[in-house]
């Protein structure tokens, strides 16, 4: 049963597929990395505190930021004015927090519940910026970064690096740092369609144990929080689950194709099996360079077998998977060979 909590630790190390199962099964507790709060403010704030604050001037609108020592962190405070092009809109202020920074509990991640409790005491920082406390009825969450960690995380360069090759969203190649020095992945970002959206860190430096730690991180912002009801202080645990498995299943459905029995499904198919050779084939040679002309009916075939097994490539082919199903048949062994 998973351990109620977001910082998900294990006696024995967590496979890919496991992972994958229990964010897309079990009752989630989720860590809350960033969140950034709402709510309407007077226009004029007070001038002495703004005076040396960064300002920022974009479009039809000028912003405010100041950073303010909060616990074991920083919060910042912010306001935004468009009077100057829109004298009758309204201002609205803004706090940014890591609760876990905050609480000083970090490398682990902080609940709801704990970012809740630090939120009056926020609130009366801000509140001498703009000269006024808001209630907590106009208080909007504008945006939420949704954490898991998990340690240790078995073959974590493995998930990393098969993420990386994925394209689940809109079609956009997802953003991968590596290392400069080890080329190890450090961390791989899906875009959304106004920021990052879905980031799987290595943690590993932040481990006591020197374990493996991997984070799988969702930030939502204004139009995906009121999609799914969660600009409301009121949301639920089950609510931020929803959306977090929500984002997170085009990828959920393909670390399950890693699983052994992934490969044994492909094979069970001989046209299948069919399709796989003659990609695989094609693969091994643009490898080396050469890249033979295919017809458009058989590009067709491969892209929608590609479709069918997301990625099934050479590499994903790892011989502990395959070589429980060595049969007689020369296109299966052609795969392993090639693997």
């Amino acid at each position: 049963m998973f351990h109620q909590t977001p910082n998900y630790l294990s006696a024995l190390p967590i496979p890919n597929t496991e992972i994958a199962r229990i964010i897309g099964e079990e009752p989630l507790t989720l860590g809350i990395d960033k969140i950034i709060l709402g709510f309407p403010v007077p226009p004029s704030p007070s001038d002495d505190l703004w005076k040396e604050v960064t300002e920022e001037r974009h479009k039809n609108k000028v912003t405010r930021t100041a950073p303010e020592p909060f616990r074991n962190g920083t919060l910042y405070i912010r306001h935004t004015d468009t009077s100057e092009w829109k004298p009758d809109s309204p201002c609205w202020g803004s706090i940014e927090f890591n609760p876990s920074s905050i609480a000083g509990i970090q490398p682990w991640l902080a609940t709801w519940e704990q970012a809740m409790r630090m939120l009056p005491e926020a609130l009366a920082i801000a509140s001498t910026y703009y000269q006024w406390t808001p209630p907590m009825s106009v208080v909007k969450v504008r945006r939420l970064d949704l954490a898991l960690d998990f340690e240790p995380a078995l073959d974590m360069q493995e998930f990393l690096e098969n993420s990386a090759s994925f394209e689940p969203i809109r079609g956009r190649k997802p953003m991968v740092y590596r290392d400069p020095v080890t080329q190890r992945v450090e961390s791989v970002t899906f875009i959304g369609r106004e920021a990052p959206s879905i980031t799987f860190y290595d943690k590993s430096k932040e481990s006591n144990n020197g374990h493996n730690r991997m984070r799988v991180e969702v930030r939502l912002k204004r139009r995906e929080l009121k999609k799914f009801g969660l600009d409301s202080l009121d949301a639920t645990e089950q609510m931020r689950s929803d959306a977090f498995r929500a984002r997170l299943t085009p990828l959920i459905d393909r670390w399950r194709y890693f699983a052994p029995n992934f490969v044994q499904r492909l094979l069970a198919s001989k046209s299948d099996t069919r399709i796989l050779v003659m990609s695989a084939g094609y693969e091994a040679l643009a490898r080396i360079g050469i890249r033979p002309m295919i017809s458009r009916h058989t590009r067709s075939v491969i892209r929608k077998f590609r479709k069918k097994y997301p990625y099934a490539t050479i590499r994903d082919f790892r011989t502990d998977y395959v070589m429980t199903f060595v049969t007689k048949d020369v296109h299966t062994n052609m795969i392993i060979q090639l693997s």
